[in-house]
């Protein structure tokens, strides 16, 4: 499977990259208004964007 994630541009954390968390490992990052593809294996997982 894999995970299509776009973030858009705003002021707050625009200086800032967001971890891609998957069962409690960092698995990619995302900056501002960028946009990457992760590829997950079939299952089910926990996945979450996290700051610092």
């Amino acid at each position: 499977m894999i995970l299509h994630i776009f973030r858009q541009s705003g002021w707050q954390d625009k200086l800032r990259a967001y971890r891609i968390v998957c069962d409690g490992k960092v698995i990619g990052k995302i900056k501002d208004n960028q946009s990457v593809k992760i590829y997950i294996p079939d299952g089910s997982h926990e996945i979450y964007a996290s700051l610092d």
